[in-house]
């Protein structure tokens, strides 16, 4: 499987790393891919690879509870003041 996000298609970039005495030589950025579950419209959970930017879009606009193997937390009891 190559290293794309599934959405947006991105992919490694390739550019010249520079040293100080100004020698170039070929390299590669990769992508920040990060495994995710996506819950499908039919019900169907399914895993994704997504980059870490569309997974902060995600994210923000709640889409099919993409979630990076966070679990929910529960909303802490009050305690009842007692006088």
């Amino acid at each position: 499987m190559s290293r794309r996000d599934y959405f947006t298609n991105k992919g490694a970039m390739s550019g010249n790393k520079k040293s100080h005495a100004m020698n170039h030589s070929r390299r590669q950025w990769n992508v920040n891919l990060q495994t995710v579950r996506v819950t499908l419209p039919n019900g169907q959970v399914k895993k994704i690879k997504v980059s870490a930017k569309t997974l902060k879009t995600l994210n923000k606009r709640k889409i099919n509870g993409a979630s990076k193997g966070k679990k929910a937390s529960k909303p802490a009891a009050k305690k009842a003041a007692t006088k």
